[in-house]
């Protein structure tokens, strides 16, 4: 087990197994890239995403860690089907939605992306019509 370290907007620094994250593209190739020092020293800042939003973030990637289809870079992004599961894990309020979105597309979390993607569109659509 390969673990990395990971540090949110208000300092909480999260040890996480690389396969967890690896839907993640920005935090992949973070702790992939050469660097000086090793991976195991190094911690990614994420300005952008406190501690409650990233647990988020990790606890769906932490579920879907087996799942090919979430974790694929390449899927098709034009089908959705947003699971049970997906429905109640997106339950929130609003605002923390939309830091969860915001940090989900900076994070580049393929499958995460994509059903916030249809959740919003669902949400425009019923409120726009």
């Amino acid at each position: 087990m390969r673990l990395v370290k990971i540090q949110s907007s208000d300092n909480e620094i999260f040890e996480v197994d690389f396969e967890i994250i690896k839907p993640s593209s920005k935090i992949r190739d973070f702790f992939d890239a050469p660097q000086t020092s090793s991976a195991a020293e190094r911690i990614m800042h994420i300005s952008y995403a406190n501690s409650a939003v990233l647990r988020k973030i990790l606890d769906w990637c932490t579920y879907y860690q087996n799942d090919p289809i979430a974790n694929d870079d390449d899927g098709d992004s034009s089908v959705i089907m947003i699971s049970t599961w997906d429905a109640q894990f997106l339950q929130m309020d609003y605002e923390f939605f939309s830091e969860l979105v915001l940090a989900v597309h900076s994070l580049d979390v393929k499958g995460l992306v994509n059903i916030t993607a249809c959740v919003l569109y669902n949400y425009m659509s019923s409120v726009g019509g």
